[in-house]
């Protein structure tokens, strides 16, 4: 099911509740991107009343607990998640999910009919708990509760009146909650309780049913018999699975299972296995044998006599994720980063977070919590790889950052802070080769492979800014948004030597060769060797160099020149209301175009909003001119207001795009 995602959402992120040790290490141990694990251990120990009805059900039925109290250990632990859905490991996506997020709309809830072939099915449930989707809202919320607690009172493997397991429940959304949308696209939750309604045809290497894209198919107990045999399971409902399905359904989901698994899946045990062929008791054979016979008869069986005729003919798609889910050693060396954050740029790191995940294999994250509402939330969120630094602690080590504080502003204490935390990090993790710091308000677009390639094997990295004005290099030639060291001697001892310069001086204004952390920057040439000057222009990419370069899009990405643009700094971007953003290009004079609104500022804001919604923090942002008074204050408000307008420096987002 991930393989099958990853190729039709790509970007789309999967937390998995590993019911095992067994699994949570072996999946772990792939290293697959965009997957956050969540060990069976931390998932009951969030929900104590989970773990207290464990004791008087069984295995599965304990299972088919879990599923709402998962989706609130969800949504309590990552507040980024804005829409979650849930996905039963049995699914395989052939297309593109997006018709269904367009389906779903604004809803608060979506589920899906089982659309049964035969009303007699009917007390399974009208409703299937394959996938669903809840939005962060107060009617998903609601109705996760209630599904939570019925299912602690009662979530058995037989079928009553009103209930069976977890999923009859679904039955009663619609009368119950307001926001519930039942899914109508046909070519989702296709199974064997429906198949014989509507028939799966192939139109230019597409599958398609009901005239639109087969979305995804449910191979609920589908299973392997032996080595060469595989059961689909439809004749449970008097169906017979046509050539098509055959070859083109099941023919590419075992060739993916088998690249995975090899020519056997897993088994359960030896007991368990003797009972499920029938030898536990006559009345089990009999039926066994009876259920053969018809599997037979309609055409139940798929028999697979050449694995590697069947490997060869569906290579084409199964192909390029293949090695990525056998090995268990990733092709990218781990890359470790730091940043620090407050309540106000909190949805800005996040965003960042999230875009770092999509580019990079398993990133390791130091982050600085400057006050407690960023420290709280994010251990709260729980985010993988990330390890949290409270203010205090650095300042307990540091005292002479400490007393730095009593003689700066808060922003200008902040700048300090980078240099200081750096050589912290460095100096207390010597396992970390290489540590990259990143500004909250980055966001990546593409891989930074391409910088380390580029750095080689050089002890200090540095961006420069590339003004397209001359008159802005008294601000500095390089930007401290993105610094890379090497733990070796040239780094710390540059570290060393910028961190005393900081806590000398580092104040917010230009003074001779003086600029907060950042012109010091300068200097680093001359004094030190191994310091390496990033040429990519992918990188780094902002409005005080956006018109020096010719942007484009590429199938949707942002590329700069003939290269892909690897991450933009959003310096001075400000929302003003919840459709008006500023892109603050006006104050270096610059004008974005179509491609810079829609395919960098429109894929943020989206980012943004899902994170904190249509709002962000507010920031106590300085306006032009804020040291003036009077009508002087005035007229300077008013040429940067004018300019900002003609500028075009302002963003109109509605209905989730960018219009102006």
């Amino acid at each position: 099911m991930y393989r099958s995602l990853a190729r039709v959402c790509p970007g789309a992120h999967l937390f998995v509740l590993c019911l095992s040790d067994e699994a949570f290490y072996q999946l772990r141990a792939y290293r697959l991107r965009d997957i956050t694990l969540i060990p069976l251990a931390d998932f009951e120990e969030a929900d104590p009343a989970l773990l207290k009805a464990k004791a008087n059900r069984t295995r599965i039925e304990y299972i088919f607990t879990c599923t709402p109290c998962l989706e609130i250990f969800i949504f309590d632990r990552f507040p980024q998640v804005g829409v979650l859905t849930y996905l039963d490991a049995d699914l395989y996506f052939f297309s593109d999910c997006q018709p269904m997020f367009q389906e779903f709309g604004d809803a608060s809830i979506g589920i899906i009919p089982h659309h049964f072939t035969s009303t007699r099915y009917l007390r399974f449930g009208r409703f299937n708990v394959g996938w669903i989707s809840f939005r962060r809202d107060r009617n998903a919320y609601a109705c996760l509760r209630w599904w939570r607690e019925r299912c602690l009172e009662w979530c058995k493997d037989v079928v009553e009146p009103t209930r069976f397991a977890d999923q009859k429940y679904l039955d009663q959304w619609p009368s119950l909650f307001d926001g519930v949308h039942i899914f109508q696209h046909p070519g989702a939750n296709v199974a064997r309780w429906n198949i014989r309604d509507q028939a799966i045809t192939a139109k230019n290497g597409e599958l398609r049913i009901g005239g639109q894209r087969l979305i995804f198919f449910h191979f609920a107990s589908f299973k392997q018999a032996a080595t060469w045999r595989y059961e689909t399971s439809f004749a449970t409902h008097w169906a017979t699975p046509t050539r098509l399905v055959r070859r083109e359904v099941f023919g590419r989901y075992i060739a993916e299972l088998r690249a995975i698994a090899g020519p056997i899946l897993p088994q359960g045990s030896r007991q368990a296995l003797l009972q499920d062929i029938g030898l536990g008791s006559l009345p089990k054979l009999v039926r066994r044998m009876l259920h053969f016979l018809r599997s037979v008869l309609w055409r139940d069986l798929i028999l697979v006599i050449d694995s590697r005729k069947l490997q060869a003919r569906f290579a084409g798609v199964i192909g390029p994720l293949q090695e990525s889910a056998k090995s268990s050693i990733s092709p990218e060396p781990i890359r470790y980063f730091c940043s620090y954050i407050d309540e106000h740029y909190l949805p800005q790191f996040l965003a960042l977070f999230l875009s770092l995940q999509r580019v990079c294999r398993e990133p390791r994250w130091f982050v600085l919590c400057l006050d407690r509402p960023s420290l709280e939330a994010l251990q709260l969120s729980n985010l993988r790889g990330v390890t949290l630094i409270p203010i205090a602690e650095l300042e307990n080590a540091d005292p002479d950052l400490a007393r730095a504080r009593h003689d700066r502003t808060w922003i200008e204490w902040v700048f300090t802070c980078k240099s200081c935390f750096s050589l912290y990090i460095l100096r207390n993790n010597p396992a970390i080769d290489l540590l990259t710091y990143l500004d909250s308000d980055l966001y990546f677009f593409s891989s930074p492979e391409a910088l380390y390639e580029e750095f080689g094997s050089a002890s200090v990295g540095i961006t420069p800014h590339r003004y397209a004005a001359p008159n802005y290099q008294r601000y500095g030639c390089y930007n401290a948004g993105w610094l890379a060291f090497r733990n070796d001697g040239t780094a710390l001892a540059c570290l060393a030597w910028w961190r005393q310069k900081c806590l000398a001086w580092c104040h917010d204004r230009v003074e001779a060769n003086k600029y907060t952390d950042q012109k010091y920057i300068e200097e680093w040439i001359t004094l030190f060797t191994g310091v390496k000057i990033i040429e990519n222009k992918g990188a780094n990419v902002a409005r005080w160099n956006v018109n020096e370069y010719q942007i484009t899009a590429h199938d949707g990405s942002p590329w700069v020149y003939n290269q892909p643009i690897i991450f933009f700094h959003f310096a001075g971007f400000n929302q003003i209301s919840t459709w008006l953003f500023q892109t603050s290009f006006s104050t270096h004079w610059a004008v974005p175009n179509r491609v810079v609104r829609r395919n960098i500022f429109g894929p943020y804001i989206a980012e943004l909003r899902g994170i904190a919604g249509p709002r962000l923090p507010h920031k106590k942002n300085r306006p032009v001119g804020w040291n003036r008074r009077g009508f002087t204050k005035w007229v300077f408000e008013l040429i940067r207001l004018g300019r900002a307008f003609f500028l075009r420096d302002y963003l109109i987002v509605w209905d989730g795009r960018v219009l102006w």
